[in-house]
């Protein structure tokens, strides 16, 4: 498998940044080489790439214990030299969409971006309306990320409906 590189630590912009376990750096490595695998071997296979992350978060995490802060999972997936066509984000706490929509529009004001307020689980019609319409000369994939902070925030059905063509 290839070699995980560590995760740049980032300066304070003093926007909100929620506390994660010493755990969340290693999965947002993770989350990084698994996006850039699934786009690096399905660019040339398909029309539109989608990266869709349900409990987007506030963009950047600070780990816990060690003040060292890094982007999370829709920021480090933007900042990917191997560009998703559409980047769709979930999330339900106002402050993390406000940062979230702060810090997207900051970094990488040319990517095509949706961020949907709201729980996820309540929301399948807005993302399904903001993915491109699959077609006989239209081929879309989608790359999604889940990771609720409790599995009870993710009903199967969610992803039951996300699947359908």
């Amino acid at each position: 498998m290839a070699n995980i590189e560590p995760l740049k630590p980032l300066d304070d912009d003093e926007l909100p940044t929620p506390e994660i376990g010493a755990w969340g750096e290693e999965k947002y490595r993770h989350v990084q080489l698994y996006a850039s695998l699934f786009v690096k071997s399905m660019r040339t296979k398909w029309d539109d790439l989608i990266y869709l992350d349900l409990f987007a978060g506030s963009g950047r995490s600070r780990i816990r214990g060690t003040g060292r802060i890094v982007s999370a999972s829709p920021l480090l997936v933007l900042g990917m030299s191997e560009a998703f066509d559409r980047y769709i984000f979930c999330e339900r706490d106002n402050n993390n969409i406000e940062t979230l929509v702060t810090r997207c529009r900051r970094d990488f004001p040319k990517r095509k971006i949706a961020i949907i307020p709201g729980d996820a689980n309540a929301s399948v019609e807005q993302i399904i309306t903001e993915m491109p319409r699959p077609g006989r000369s239209r081929k879309v994939l989608g790359f999604c990320f889940l990771d609720p902070f409790r599995m009870q925030n993710l009903y199967f059905s969610t992803i039951e409906s996300l699947t359908q063509p």
